[in-house]
Protein backbone atom coordinates (compact mmCIF):
# COMPACT_ATOMS: atom_id res chain seq x y z
CA UNK A 1 0.00 0.00 0.00
CA UNK A 2 0.88 3.54 -1.18
CA UNK A 3 2.19 5.64 2.12
CA UNK A 4 0.48 9.32 0.38
CA UNK A 5 1.74 11.11 3.27
CA UNK A 6 5.45 10.59 1.80
CA UNK A 7 4.18 12.07 -1.39
CA UNK A 8 2.65 15.81 0.43
CA UNK A 9 6.22 15.89 2.70
CA UNK A 10 9.08 16.86 -0.16
CA UNK A 11 6.21 19.58 -1.44
CA UNK A 12 5.81 21.17 1.51
CA UNK A 13 9.91 21.27 1.64
CA UNK A 14 9.45 22.84 -1.95
CA UNK A 15 6.18 25.74 -0.16
CA UNK A 16 10.15 27.90 0.85
CA UNK A 17 11.79 27.85 -1.67
CA UNK A 18 11.61 30.90 -5.28
CA UNK A 19 11.47 31.16 -8.59
CA UNK A 20 13.58 28.22 -10.68
CA UNK A 21 14.70 26.40 -7.31
CA UNK A 22 10.73 25.89 -6.28
CA UNK A 23 10.03 24.99 -9.43
CA UNK A 24 13.05 21.98 -9.77
CA UNK A 25 11.71 20.92 -6.49
CA UNK A 26 8.79 20.44 -7.47
CA UNK A 27 9.69 18.27 -10.32
CA UNK A 28 12.28 16.47 -8.30
CA UNK A 29 9.12 15.26 -5.80
CA UNK A 30 7.09 14.69 -8.16
CA UNK A 31 9.01 12.39 -10.11
CA UNK A 32 10.51 10.64 -7.55
CA UNK A 33 7.13 10.01 -5.20
CA UNK A 34 5.60 8.65 -8.32
CA UNK A 35 3.33 5.60 -6.58
CA UNK A 36 2.83 2.50 -9.11
CA UNK A 37 -0.81 2.37 -9.57
CA UNK A 38 -0.37 -0.34 -12.52
CA UNK A 39 0.69 -3.51 -12.56
CA UNK A 40 1.07 -5.98 -15.21
CA UNK A 41 1.35 -9.63 -16.04
CA UNK A 42 1.40 -11.66 -18.53
CA UNK A 43 0.82 -15.71 -19.60
CA UNK A 44 0.43 -17.18 -23.19
CA UNK A 45 -2.12 -20.04 -24.32
CA UNK A 46 -1.96 -22.64 -24.63
CA UNK A 47 1.27 -23.69 -22.36
CA UNK A 48 3.50 -25.62 -25.15
CA UNK A 49 2.98 -23.98 -28.88
CA UNK A 50 4.12 -26.14 -31.87
CA UNK A 51 6.10 -23.96 -34.67
CA UNK A 52 3.60 -22.91 -37.20
CA UNK A 53 1.35 -22.75 -34.35
CA UNK A 54 -1.25 -19.92 -32.74
CA UNK A 55 -1.48 -18.52 -28.87
CA UNK A 56 -2.91 -15.95 -27.47
CA UNK A 57 -0.49 -13.40 -25.19
CA UNK A 58 -3.12 -12.01 -22.11
CA UNK A 59 -1.76 -9.14 -20.30
CA UNK A 60 -3.68 -8.61 -17.35
CA UNK A 61 -3.47 -5.13 -15.63
CA UNK A 62 -4.11 -4.62 -12.06
CA UNK A 63 -5.24 -1.01 -11.72
CA UNK A 64 -5.37 0.51 -8.14
CA UNK A 65 -8.04 1.26 -6.16
CA UNK A 66 -9.64 4.48 -6.64
CA UNK A 67 -7.44 5.17 -9.73
CA UNK A 68 -7.93 4.67 -13.30
CA UNK A 69 -5.54 5.00 -16.84
CA UNK A 70 -6.57 6.44 -20.08
CA UNK A 71 -7.90 3.97 -22.65
CA UNK A 72 -6.12 2.80 -25.82
CA UNK A 73 -8.47 5.85 -27.58
CA UNK A 74 -8.57 8.66 -25.07
CA UNK A 75 -11.57 10.95 -26.51
CA UNK A 76 -9.60 13.91 -25.78
CA UNK A 77 -6.31 14.63 -27.86
CA UNK A 78 -4.05 15.88 -24.89
CA UNK A 79 -4.48 12.60 -23.03
CA UNK A 80 -2.24 9.83 -22.23
CA UNK A 81 -3.10 6.24 -23.88
CA UNK A 82 -2.65 3.43 -22.32
CA UNK A 83 -0.42 1.47 -24.61
CA UNK A 84 0.81 -2.28 -25.00
CA UNK A 85 4.31 -3.02 -26.52
CA UNK A 86 6.02 -6.62 -27.02
CA UNK A 87 9.65 -6.80 -27.36
CA UNK A 88 10.88 -9.07 -30.73
CA UNK A 89 11.17 -12.36 -29.59
CA UNK A 90 12.55 -13.94 -32.56
CA UNK A 91 10.02 -16.45 -34.80
CA UNK A 92 6.86 -14.81 -32.96
CA UNK A 93 4.78 -12.81 -34.89
CA UNK A 94 2.54 -10.44 -32.71
CA UNK A 95 -0.94 -9.20 -34.04
CA UNK A 96 -2.17 -5.58 -32.96
CA UNK A 97 -3.42 -5.68 -29.28
CA UNK A 98 -7.32 -6.53 -28.18
CA UNK A 99 -8.27 -3.84 -25.50
CA UNK A 100 -11.68 -4.57 -23.74
CA UNK A 101 -14.38 -1.47 -23.51
CA UNK A 102 -13.49 1.15 -21.87
CA UNK A 103 -15.59 2.77 -18.90
CA UNK A 104 -16.44 6.57 -19.17
CA UNK A 105 -16.00 8.65 -16.04
CA UNK A 106 -16.70 12.63 -15.26
CA UNK A 107 -13.69 14.38 -14.56
CA UNK A 108 -15.08 17.76 -14.14
CA UNK A 109 -16.99 18.73 -17.05
CA UNK A 110 -15.03 16.67 -19.21
CA UNK A 111 -15.99 12.61 -19.91
CA UNK A 112 -13.15 10.50 -20.52
CA UNK A 113 -12.83 6.49 -21.38
CA UNK A 114 -10.71 4.26 -19.16
CA UNK A 115 -9.49 1.10 -17.44
CA UNK A 116 -10.35 0.80 -13.87
CA UNK A 117 -9.15 -2.48 -11.66
CA UNK A 118 -8.49 -5.91 -13.67
CA UNK A 119 -8.51 -5.33 -17.37
CA UNK A 120 -7.39 -7.80 -19.41
CA UNK A 121 -6.04 -7.26 -23.14
CA UNK A 122 -5.73 -9.95 -25.53
CA UNK A 123 -2.87 -10.14 -28.32
CA UNK A 124 -3.06 -12.84 -30.70
CA UNK A 125 0.83 -14.06 -32.45
CA UNK A 126 1.80 -16.60 -34.61
CA UNK A 127 5.35 -18.72 -34.27
CA UNK A 128 7.21 -19.30 -37.21
CA UNK A 129 8.75 -22.55 -38.35
CA UNK A 130 12.19 -22.96 -36.40
CA UNK A 131 11.08 -20.76 -33.14
CA UNK A 132 12.57 -21.49 -30.22
CA UNK A 133 11.09 -21.25 -26.95
CA UNK A 134 11.93 -18.05 -24.93
CA UNK A 135 10.47 -15.09 -23.07
CA UNK A 136 8.16 -12.13 -24.32
CA UNK A 137 8.89 -9.11 -22.96
CA UNK A 138 6.52 -6.13 -22.17
CA UNK A 139 5.93 -2.84 -21.57
CA UNK A 140 2.70 -0.64 -20.43
CA UNK A 141 3.12 2.90 -21.43
CA UNK A 142 0.24 4.74 -19.17
CA UNK A 143 -0.84 7.31 -16.94
CA UNK A 144 -2.49 7.00 -13.57
CA UNK A 145 -5.72 9.95 -12.82
CA UNK A 146 -7.75 10.09 -10.11
CA UNK A 147 -10.75 12.24 -11.42
CA UNK A 148 -9.26 15.20 -9.78
CA UNK A 149 -6.18 14.83 -11.02
CA UNK A 150 -3.38 12.74 -12.98
CA UNK A 151 0.06 11.57 -12.19
CA UNK A 152 3.05 11.66 -14.85
CA UNK A 153 3.23 9.13 -17.44
CA UNK A 154 4.48 6.09 -16.98
CA UNK A 155 5.46 2.33 -18.04
CA UNK A 156 5.11 -0.94 -16.22
CA UNK A 157 6.88 -3.92 -17.45
CA UNK A 158 6.25 -7.81 -17.75
CA UNK A 159 8.00 -11.20 -19.04
CA UNK A 160 6.59 -14.67 -19.37
CA UNK A 161 8.05 -17.35 -20.72
CA UNK A 162 6.53 -19.46 -23.69
CA UNK A 163 7.63 -23.04 -24.54
CA UNK A 164 8.17 -23.86 -28.31
CA UNK A 165 7.63 -27.67 -28.83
Amino acid sequence: MTDFAKIGRPRTTCAFLTGAAALFCLAAASVADVPSHLTATGTVSPAVIKAGGKGTLTVKLKIASGFHVNAVKPLQSYLVPTQITIGGLPGFVFGNPVYPVPVTIQEGTDKVVAYQGITVVKIPFTVKAGAKSGKVLGTVDYQACTTASCFPPTTAKFSTSVTVK
